[in-house]
């Protein structure tokens, strides 16, 4: 069976579909990727038959068009049994592009963009879109429980469309990854005895990356050997840096940019946290529950499904910096519940959220169809 995968955002949707691929039946399915000009392919060889390149930006624009076209030639190139398009951008082009192609698609959003802090026309815009092409969609996947309910209130699909597949992380791998890395703190200028506070994720409104720095300011002054990683980058990198440099905290914090690999950074964190707006999941939060990190989370979308508050992490309402910084400063402080929640993350995780059952479900659903 051939599968046409195609994506724009880097990042998350990017880590998610290379996980997939890692694990899917090679003997049963072939994998062709066309994504982004972001994405990095060389991290596909030999996963994917071949990885085409489309320029694709996140905004609606006069390009789409010209994209819509371009997918028709690469799907009649291909002649795939199924194609799958990944994230809201990706959804709308690819599955434009399929209409009267006779190929049976799948959707998976990996967080629903009508749930963007926004304007309202867009929101409603967005909201259109995903009923209008759920018409002509065969499978639609929400990665949580959340992202499911969003979809069945706004009419989304049907009850045989619509399918709940969450997310999943190579647990083995990230623990392999993690225990073999030759990464220190003092690579990145951090002092061994620093207590370290880590932001996996884009440098975007969604992951508040405003917020942290506001926490970073009282934590520094409750906490001296405090220090902060920035596991990322994002458009809003300059002005993060900007409030960083104001608040007098250049020396206590790392940004690392983008990177292949999350699980070196891992390493050194004593807490992770994810401070974001919306989320139609999360997978930085798996990644840190296998690191044994305790979390601290805002409690909006489907972060609650990751987070059970009180035994993995602490969850925090949205844009509440005192809050996060409470939480935090409670992990630093008490000991006992810091090692309960550090076994916890590693035990949920395990039993809830690893790829390989992730896969199971993917291949059931593309024998299905």
């Amino acid at each position: 069976m051939k599968i046409l995968h195609i994506a724009q955002a880097p990042g998350g949707v990017e880590r998610y579909i290379h996980t997939l691929l890692s694990h899917i039946d090679q003997s049963r399915y072939e994998n062709v990727l066309l994504c982004s000009k972001q994405f990095n392919k060389e991290n596909f060889i030999g996963l994917a038959s071949a990885v085409e390149e489309l320029s694709m930006k996140r905004n609606i624009g006069p390009g789409d068009i010209k994209n819509v076209m371009a997918i028709r030639k690469i799907i009649k190139k291909y002649n795939p049994d199924i194609v799958y398009c990944h994230s809201s951008k990706a959804g709308a082009v690819g599955r434009l592009a399929c209409v009267g192609l006779g190929v049976k698609t799948v959707h998976n959003a990996h967080g629903w963009a009508f749930n963007m802090k926004g304007a309202w026309l867009m929101h409603l815009l967005y909201i259109f879109v995903e009923w209008f092409l759920g018409l002509f969609t065969d499978k639609i996947i929400c990665i949580s429980n959340s992202e499911y309910i969003d979809a069945k209130r706004k009419h989304i699909g049907n009850e045989k469309t619509r399918t709940l597949i969450y997310n999943g992380v190579d647990i083995q791998s990230i623990e392999h990854r993690i225990a073999s890395s030759s990464l220190k703190r003092a690579d990145l200028g951090i002092p061994e005895d620093a207590f370290v506070i880590g932001m996996n994720g884009r440098i975007s409104q969604q992951k508040a990356p405003d917020v942290f720095v506001r926490m970073a300011v009282k934590l520094k002054k409750a906490i001296p050997n405090v220090f902060f990683i920035i596991i990322g980058d994002g458009k809003e990198r300059e002005q993060v840096q900007k409030n960083i440099e104001e608040a007098g905290l250049k020396d206590s914090f790392y940004i690392t940019g983008w990177v292949d690999d999350v699980a070196p950074f891992l390493k050194m964190l004593d807490v992770g946290v994810l401070l974001s707006r919306w989320e139609g999941f999360g997978l930085a939060l798996c990644e840190y529950m296998v690191a044994g990190l305790p979390i601290v989370a805002t409690n909006v979308d489907a972060i609650p499904e990751v987070v059970n508050d009180g035994v993995n992490g602490l969850l925090v309402n949205m844009d509440d910096d005192e809050a996060a910084y409470k939480a935090v400063l409670r992990l630093h402080d008490e000991k006992n519940l810091y090692s309960q929640m550090s076994e916890k993350a590693k035990q949920i995780v395990k039993e809830r959220f690893d790829v390989k059952r992730t896969v199971e479900q993917h291949e059931c659903l593309f024998e299905n169809l």
